[in-house]
Parts: structure tokens; sequence; C-alpha cells
């Protein structure tokens, strides 16, 4: 990648990130330092200043309010600070230095926050800004505060829109999730959502029976008091069932998704021990279903409506979510055409040979960019229009297909197996086959002929996308795809996939007409950054 690594200081700058996946301290350091920009900035402006200077200068701007007590030891030292800052600002920025207002020590906060929103003149974020990661509520708060800012709705974003749209199939998938990934944080300290009701119910009526199977699958430390492992298990279980009971639901309800391979709980046999995909018997891992009659497998209990209507109420009645996904709509779309390049964060869904696949959904036939433009309509229809529109429920419902259709851009994959990875180790059932499109990106004849498709100059045009995870270090894999006509920019800021990256997370810059891709190799938190410089 040699070709890629020009830093160059100067003229408006790019910023792309991409599944941030709710991982706030390392989202905010990126954010902070530029994704190290600011530091490529004081070693150009500053050769002759030692390591340790150069790094106290980086930690100032990055931290001011938590390191000025201890970088600016006395007057002289916070005035040499002071004066390298503005040196800073001046080689990020052509605006004026913000005047200095009242202490020494306030004017070094005001021009290190000046010099973090002057280091990059546009923050594009392709997709996954929810799920897995502890607070992503806390990046949606900072990205509130980014001047110039567009966003690519990615498929975990989607679900927690549909959440507070009013889809119950989607409160329930976010609480799942939450669930699986102990971030209780987010949901009781970030947006105020109680669990009660579903930690008495799991507890009363779910059994050890498939224990390991719902344990948090990443232990991060919760600053609530954390929750027993064994009472989080049964209540993963009683929502993941509510789910797979909604979802047959909406089969039945709306059959022109196509999701009727996610009727699972029909095909399951307690006396076999077994449960049929594709014609297929496979043997249950648990056996627990005390809340499902077989003979109407998708009927809710009264205590588990009761469950997902409050949990829905608690999702659309808060001002915190509602104000974020305001924010997600504003500034969002399935699909980004910016400075001549295409931002999206899944995938354009192809055939095997290579060609725009078309989509039928409502009796009608879409493809290509009409296909993103109406998943973009249906998406805003669902949030937007009232209870009472007659179209609000297939709205609704498209934003699960979303989530999980064959041919979701952002989704990708021919099914979503959820109940086949909890239910059953052997591999057949639980596989995802990805569309063509994850194999054929490699061709540049591919990214051309969506770049036309979207009016863009083949030629000149690139694709940026994110969603799968580029296995960098694990298998050589390269995120620059299609002879540099495309990039995917998921390089693991999420811990959970970072044993799959090797790495930390990418930036891509767009700076002066250059790109630049920065990975990086170790995720950063405050703490850590302010203890080490």
């Amino acid at each position: 990648m040699d070709f890629l690594k020009r830093v160059d200081v100067s003229g408006i700058t790019e910023h792309f990130m991409s599944d941030i996946h709710g991982e706030n301290e390392a989202f905010s350091h990126l954010i902070r330092s530029a994704s190290g920009k600011i530091r490529a900035t004081i070693d150009k402006l500053f050769p002759d200043f030692s390591q340790d200077d150069r790094h106290s200068l980086a930690t100032l701007i990055y931290y001011p309010e938590q390191t000025i007590e201890r970088i600016c030891s006395d007057s002289d030292d916070l005035s040499d600070k002071l004066s390298a800052m503005r040196d800073v600002f001046k080689a990020l920025s052509s605006k004026a230095i913000p005047d200095p207002h009242g202490t020494d020590k306030e004017s070094i906060i005001s021009l290190a926050k000046a010099i973090q929103h002057s280091a990059f003149d546009h923050l594009h974020i392709v997709g996954d800004i929810y799920d897995r990661g502890p607070r992503p509520d806390i990046i949606m708060d900072e990205l509130s505060q980014i001047p110039s800012l567009d966003i690519q709705w990615g498929n975990h974003d989607i679900a927690w829109m549909g959440a507070a749209a009013g889809s119950e199939i989607c409160v329930a998938n976010a609480v799942r999730i939450a669930l699986r990934y102990n971030c209780f944080d987010m949901m009781e300290l970030g947006y105020g959502i109680k669990l009660d009701e579903l930690s008495e119910f799991a507890a009363a009526t779910y059994s050890d029976d498939g224990f390991d199977d719902y344990k948090p699958s990443c232990s991060y430390e919760t600053i609530t008091e954390p929750v027993d492992p064994h009472l989080c298990a049964q209540m993963h279980k009683a929502i993941s069932i509510i789910q797979f009971k909604l979802e047959g639901q909406l089969a039945e309800r709306n059959p022109s998704l196509g999701l009727d391979h996610r009727r699972r709980l029909e095909k399951v046999d307690l006396a076999s021990g077994t449960f049929e995909v594709d014609g297929i018997n496979y043997s249950l891992r648990s056996k627990d279903f005390p809340t499902v009659d077989f003979a109407r497998p998708y009927d809710l209990t009264e205590q588990e409506r009761t469950i997902i209507k409050n949990l829905t109420r608690a999702f659309r009645g808060n001002e915190k979510l509602r104000r974020h996904m305001d924010l997600l709509f504003e500034k969002g779309g399935v699909y980004r055409i910016y400075n001549g390049n295409l931002l999206f964060h899944g995938c354009v869904p192809l055939t095997k040979d290579g060609e725009i696949a078309s989509v039928e959904l409502f009796g009608k036939t879409l493809r290509g960019k009409e296909y993103f433009d109406f998943c973009d309509e249906m998406t805003r229809k669902a949030y937007y229009l009232d209870d009472s529109d007659e179209g609000k429920q297939d709205a609704l419902d498209f934003m699960w297909y979303m989530w999980c259709g064959d041919k979701s851009p952002m989704f990708g994959k021919h099914r979503m197996t959820t109940f086949e990875r909890y239910y059953t180790k052997e591999e057949a059932p639980r596989e995802e086959i990805k569309n063509a499109y994850f194999k054929l990106r490699e061709k540049a004849e591919i990214a051309e002929k969506i770049l036309v498709e979207f009016g863009l100059n083949p030629e000149t045009g690139r694709i940026i996308n994110g969603h799968t995870p580029v296995k960098l270090k694990k298998n050589n894999e390269s995120p620059i795809k299609a002879n540099g006509k495309m990039f995917v920019i998921d390089g693991g800021i999420a811990k959970p996939y970072r044993k799959d990256t090797g790495v930390a997370g990418f930036t891509l810059i767009l700076d002066s007409g250059i790109f630049t891709l920065c990975t990086h190799e170790n995720p950063v938190t405050a703490k850590e950054a302010i203890e080490q410089d």
C-alpha cells in the first residue's frame, strides 16, 4: 500500500470511517486525533522537539481538560504550549485563530477543540454505529457536534431505526444483541431503558438448559452493577424466543418479502429433539421452549406480549434515542454520492454473472440505484408515517428485510441464520452464503459498472464501503479492491472483530485528491492516551 502512504496537511480533507459498533473510546480518540493527522502535523512543524515533547503536545490537544495541569507545569510552559498550538491550528486551517478568552488554561482548552474540529473538513460514517460495543449513544452525541457530516446507514443502524419507529421485531433484536454483548450500560445508562420486566420473566420461566449458548460473548466492563451471567443468559433466551415468534408472524403477514425460511419454530420436533432446515433434520442443542405452543408456535404468551409492547413503548418514547435517530435520518441515507465517489455500507446485489440483480418487492421490480432509492424511501416512511397510515406496517416490515433480507444492500447474504446458530453446532444450516458482490468486487470492471449505474465517472470515481471485516493479517486480505477503485474500510474497530482483522480499524482520508489509508494497530482508550501520552 505504499502508493497510498502520503501525508498532506493542506487542502480539503475528508475522513471515512465505518463499523464503529459502539466502541466509543476508540472512536473518540480517532476523532480527537484526526486518525493521526494532528500528530503528523506536529512532527512536520516541530522536528527539533524531542519525541516526549511531541507526545505531550499531541495529548494536550486531544484531551486538554484532563491533561493541562500535568503537561503545563508553570506559566511559561503554558505559554509555550499555547504558541505551539497556534502553529498547529494555522497549519491545519485557513480560518482565523479563535480569540483567547479568560485564563490561558481556558484558551488552551478552546484552541485544542478548535484544532480537533479543523483537522478534517468533512466526516463520512459508512455504516454500523450501533450494536456490539458498549456505548453507541456516546458516539451519537459526539457525531451531533461534527459540523460537516454524513452517514450511510448500516444494517445494525437500520435495526435500531426500526426499533425507534415502532417495529417490535427490531426492538427484540436490539435487546437480544445488547444482552449477547453485555451492553447493559448502553441500555440503562445510555438510554434509560429498563429490562427489569424481562429479567423477572426470564428468571421465572427459563431453565439452565442451553445456558452456555446464551452467555455474553464479549465481556465489556460495565459501570452499572454487573448482571449475573446466568440471569443474562435467561434474559437472552427469553427475548430470542420472542424474536423468533415475531419473525414467524412477519413472514406470514408479509409474504412478498420472501422470509418464509425464518419460520423456524414450526420446524422443531421436541419428541425427536430435532429441527428441519431445507429438508434435513438437525439435533437441537436445547429443548427448553417453555413458552412455545407448537400447535401455534408464533403466538406470544400474555407475558411476552406485554414485555415486547412495553419495550417498544420505551424505545419509541425515549427522547434521547429519538434525538439520535433524528440525526441518522437528517444526515444519513442508504448511499451517498460525494466529491465524485460512491459511499454505501454493504453491497450492490449482483448475479453470479456480475450483472446488477433485480429485486421484486411489493409488486415492483427494482435494481441498482432505483432499488437503493426505494430502500431509502421505505425507511423514511417507517419512521415518519403516522401509525394510522396504511403503508406504515409494510414500511416497518421492510426495515426488517433490510436487516436480514437476501437482497438487502445492507446484509448481502442468502439468509440470516440466527436460530440455527443458537440451536445446532452443525455447519451446514448455520452457513450464510454471501452475495456474488463480495467475490466479484475484486474486479475493476464490476466497480466501474456500479459507478456508471449511479451516474459516476468510472475512471475517476471510487466506491467506499464497510460491513465485512477485512482479514488483513489473518488472510493477508487487502482493503483495496478492484485495482484501487474500491476501498473496504471495516478494519475491526469493534472488539469482537479484531481477532479476524488483526488490527483495530481503518480510517480512509482524502486530502487534496490523495487517498491515505490509515491502519490503527492498537485500540486506544482515553485513560491510556492520557497516562501514556
